[in-house]
Formats: structure tokens, sequence, C-alpha cells
């Protein structure tokens, strides 16, 4: 059982190797060489060798315990064998290492399974591809939108679209296009997106993708139906009268080409009223041809000749072609630059075009205030991007009209045309910026371009 022991089995045997060794040199000095020289001699190797060979036993130990680390083969399993408390504490930590090892792994594989499980049940589709083109994961959402059953690499989408594969990859991270591709069976408009990240040394591109042909249609069905609704008020509004008008018209000049009347002064009341029947025909044929004109307007705008401008200039310019009209109504515009050398890369006469409709569109709200107040100001947020805000002190922006205010032709204040906001967000829009606006009843409004 002593030998059982770690230690006291190296001292035994070394203990015997020195004995053995002591012997030898013995018979050496002794001169007295026989037959035991040479079986001892053999001997002595072979108990150096058992030795080391036990000793290093651990060390394999440690050895084939890392490799089952690097390897991921948590499946060993270690004991001391009764070499004692310090080997008996090794082995103990190797196996709780181990289990620890076992556990991580499998809510690792756990997690992946979940992670996997919500991949196919997302509603949009999403491709994961190496960067050699590789596929690593693909959703069942993905297979749907392109009509296929199973993918490989990524230019295996040239099945669907021959020009889809490098539509695809062309994308940079974090970039989003619609795309639209002609399949087997029907033409898709894809919105297309990509992340490219990497994970253990690899490169990977997470692709997403949503057929949004019939959303598109219909936003378009719906534009179309507002539009109908607006041309149809408008040019009923203009024909209405016009058509009753030419009827009254007819019976005035019948009336008088047929001599019923014989009265000098009946005669010219008639004519008095066709000259202002006639009139009124006139107007609101001038009004139609307006409306038309503006309708024109909206739907030629140019391409923006992009230039760079100075910010401080150009809110100076507004502010000059503005004067009179603040002054006559009695309003102070302010104007805040932050920093105060802040530049942009617009069509200067589009974009000034736009700060004039808005700053018209908050003079109007001013209307029966007593401290009229506009703030022209510009600045950055916190992504670098330009934000231009004009903001008023006047009556707000009604909620029931708060969806309708960039609708062409839509208009709160009487003479309007109803297509300076509408203008205004079509040129931004062209910019690639947006515009937004945040409103309280009696409190004012703002109105903030993002460029």
């Amino acid at each position: 059982m002593i030998f059982k022991k770690f230690r006291y089995r190296v001292i035994v045997e070394l203990i015997f190797i020195a004995a053995n060794i002591a012997f030898n040199c013995w018979l050496l000095i002794s001169k007295n060489i026989s037959i035991l020289n040479f079986i001892l001699i053999p001997f002595l190797f072979y108990q150096v060798y058992r030795l080391i060979n036990y000793i290093e036993k651990t060390n394999r130990d440690f050895i084939l315990f890392l490799e089952s680390i690097r390897y991921s083969d948590v499946s060993q399993s270690y004991s001391s064998r009764g070499k004692g408390k310090i080997f008996d504490e090794l082995y103990e930590m190797f196996t709780a290492v181990n289990e620890e090892f076992r556990k991580a792994r499998a809510k690792t594989e756990e997690n992946y399974r979940y992670l996997s499980n919500v991949f196919q049940h997302v509603d949009i589709g999403l491709i994961s591809y190496f960067e050699e083109g590789q596929i690593d994961l693909i959703n069942s959402a993905t297979k749907k939108i392109l009509g296929i059953r199973r993918l490989t690499h990524i230019d295996g989408l040239d099945e669907v679209n021959e020009s889809l594969p490098d539509l695809i990859k062309e994308l940079d991270s974090g970039e989003r296009k619609i795309i639209t591709i002609d399949s087997k069976f029907e033409t898709l408009q894809l919105m297309v997106s990509a992340s490219k990240f990497t994970l253990n040394d690899r490169i990977y591109t997470l692709v997403s993708m949503q057929n949004i042909k019939s959303e598109l249609e219909t936003k378009e069905i719906e534009s179309w139906q507002k539009l109908i609704r607006i041309l149809t008020h408008e040019i009923m509004n203009s024909i209405t009268p016009i058509a009753s008008l030419t009827s009254t018209i007819n019976d005035m000049i019948r009336i008088i080409l047929s001599n019923e009347i014989d009265e000098e002064n009946q005669k010219a009341e008639i004519l008095d009223d066709l000259n202002t029947a006639l009139d009124s025909i006139k107007r609101r044929s001038e009004g139609l041809l307006r409306f038309v004109t503006n309708y024109r307007n909206l739907t030629l705008i140019p391409s923006p000749k992009i230039d760079k401008v100075k910010v401080e200039k150009l809110f100076s310019r507004v502010k000059s072609l503005l004067r009179k009209n603040l002054i006559t109504k009695n309003i102070e515009l302010k104007i805040d630059i932050e920093p105060k050398n802040l530049e942009l890369f617009v069509d200067p006469d589009q974009i000034e075009q736009v700060l004039i409709n808005l700053i018209y569109n908050s003079i109007n709200a001013l209307e029966n205030k007593k401290d009229k107040t506009i703030t022209l100001s510009a600045g950055l947020d916190n992504y670098g991007k330009i934000v231009i805000e004009i903001k008023d002190n006047g009556k707000g922006i009604p909620e029931e009209n708060r969806e309708k205010i960039f609708l062409p032709f839509f208009s709160t204040s009487e003479g309007g045309s109803g297509i300076g906001l509408s203008l205004s967000k079509q040129i931004i829009n062209m910019h690639g910026g947006s515009i937004s606006f945040q409103s309280s009843p009696n409190e004012g409004t703002i109105f903030r371009v993002k460029l």
C-alpha cells in the first residue's frame, strides 16, 4: 500500500537506484568484477527509466487534459489512483474544469439551437455567408421569397436571377437598397440590407431581404386615391360653378335674342348679370389653370445641382428676402448656427426655397399672436448629420391635420396653394435627407430638416 503514494514510491525508487550505484561502485573499487556488473548496470538504467517514466506520467496527464480542451473533447475523466493528496486535488480540479467546459459547451449548443430556431421563424429573409461565398445559414423565409429549396453558395442565386449574386455581393456593410429583379415566376422588389462582421477570424456577411412589392403597390394605390380625391375636389370646385354659370348665360342670351323684354333698363340689368357671370367664369378658369400649373410644378422638380454653401450665408440671404414681410407682420426672426463655419453640400436655390416655404408656414401660424418669434437654427446631431430647425411660437398644428400637411394642395391658410410643404418634402428627399415636425397646441411648431 505504501507504494501507492507517489512520494513514497519515488523515495523507495531513489533508494534502490542509490544502492545499485553504491554496490556497482564497490565492485569497481574492489576490482571484484563479476557477472553481477553486467546484470546490475543495465538494471540501473532500467530503474532510472522507470522512475522518469513514472514522474512524467503526471505531465502526460496534464498534456492530455490541455489537448482535450484544445480540441473540445470533454469526454475524458481523471483519477489520481491513490497517488496522494496533492494528486487527488489535481485530478479533481482536472475533472471539475472538464465538467465546466462540458456545461459551457452544452449551453452554447443549446443557445445555438435556440438562435437557429429564431433565425428560421423570422418573417424577413436572412442569409449568412462566408467571405468565400459559402452559405452558413439561410432561413425558410428567404427560400419562400426567392422560390428556392436549398442554397449552398451565394452564387447559386443566379438560378433566381443572373444578376442577383453580384447585386448582393456589391452591398456595403450597413447599406440598404431596393432591388428589382425578374425571377422565373414573378417580378420581385426586394428591400435588401447587408452587415459584415468577424467571428473566429472569419468574415461573415448577414443579408436581410424583404419582398416589398405588395406594400409598394398598396402605397401606390393609396397615393393615387389621395391624388384623385384632391384632383376631383379641386376640379369639381371649378367646373361645377362654370357649368352652372354657362347654363345661366345661355338663358340670358336666349332672353335677349327673343326680344321678350322691351325696356332698356331690364336689358341693361341682364347684360350686367351676363358680364358678372362671364367674369366669374374667367376667375374660376384662371384658378383652375393655376391649380394645373402648381400640379405641373410638383411633377417637374429639376435634379439638385449640388454645391458647397456656408449655412450662415444661406440663412442671411433667406432673412434678407423675407425682411419686408417680417417687418410688416411684426415678427422677430432669430438665427442660431453652431458651429459658425457650418457648410452644406446642397442645391442652394432649392434649399433656400424650402426654408422660405417653412418660414412662410410659421408666419401664417403666428396670426393673432402678440409676441411673434421664429428661430432659424442649424447644428450637428449625435451622428454628425446637419440639422436645420425652424421653430415658431404660433398656434401649432391641429391633431386632425398632422397627417395631411405634406399632402399636395392641402392648406389651412386662406388662399394658400397647398404645395409649399409638399414641394419642400420632395426637394429634401431628392437631397437624401428627411423632414419632420413637432407641434403642440398654442405652444408652437418645430420643423426639422436633416441633411
